[in-house]
Parts: C-alpha cells; structure tokens; sequence
C-alpha cells in the first residue's frame, strides 16, 4: 500500500480516482466545487477539489475529505440509522444548513415528519484524509456504499443530475 497521506488535495482526489476507474467504478471528472460549506456550517471560502460517482459527491477541503450521498426521503429506513458510522451527518438538501441527525434532542418522529418536507436527503461522511491513504479512503467509500446496500436505499446517480 503507498503511503498518499502527504500529496496536496487535488493529487490526492486525483488518485482516488484514477484507482476508482481501475476498480471500474464510475466517475466523473474533477470539479473544483464553489459554495460549499465545512461540518461547522461555514462557508469554505475557495473552490474545492470533486469528484462524482454514481454513488455519491467526493470532495476534500482543509484536512477532510468528505463522501456525500443524496437520497430520496421516502425511501429513508429506520434501520439506516444503526448502521451509520459516528462521522456521518444527515441533512435536508435544500435547507442544508439544518442538521437533522445527529443532534442532542433527536427525536425520530420529528425527523420523519421533517423527511417529508423536502424532495432529497443529504448523508454526509467526514473523514480526515491526511491521516489515511487513499486505499484506505477507498475502503471506507465501499463501506459506506454498502451501509445503503444492507438496508435496501439507492443513492441517486448524481453523474446523471438532480
């Protein structure tokens, strides 16, 4: 295994990929993405690195490398939650800054009732990549993959748009 964790964030996207596509999954090219905001809720203020699979949004900012994956609310499974590692976060896509899951006063009712309001759901993995290589990086966008796999949920090929 190559030790990556000390490229910059463009080389190291750029590697993923390029192991992505020998893995044969589909992606999409790099992106440098605007508007796009950290787990603190504030806006990264220069473009950041992407890549899209049909699967999720890959994108890395600062020491994190995040894997968001959109689905359809309805298609939601309570079960999804046991299966969702510490570093996930749930939100709604338009009003993105609304942090569904995890919060302190979680109630499971009201998150339902929140699901309805809007057309697609946001779960969102951080992971700090400068202290991972990228095959371990890969490992864990397959494990996250397969969390919606268990459960029966398909993300939404966001290559082919929203």
């Amino acid at each position: 295994m190559c030790d990556n964790r000390n490229m910059n964030e463009k080389d190291y996207i750029e590697g993923l990929r390029d192991i992505l596509l020998s893995n044969d999954e589909v992606v999409g090219e790099l992106e440098y993405t605007f508007g796009n905001y950290d787990d603190k809720d504030n806006l990264i203020s220069v473009p950041i690195p992407t890549i899209t699979t049909n699967a999720c949004e890959i994108g890395i900012y600062d020491d994190i490398i995040y894997f968001t994956f959109i689905i359809i609310p309805a298609d939601f499974k309570k079960e999804l939650l046991n299966c969702l590692p510490n570093n996930v976060q749930i939100y709604p896509f338009k009003d993105f800054h609304n942090t569904l899951y995890p919060k302190q006063d979680f109630d499971y009712s009201e998150f339902k009732q929140q699901l309805k309001q809007d057309k697609y759901l946001q779960i969102n993995f951080n992971n700090k990549y400068k202290e991972h290589s990228i095959e371990e990086i890969i490992k864990k966008y397959l494990e996250y993959k397969e969390i919606f796999s268990e459960v029966n949920v398909e993300p939404i090929n966001q290559l082919e748009g929203i």
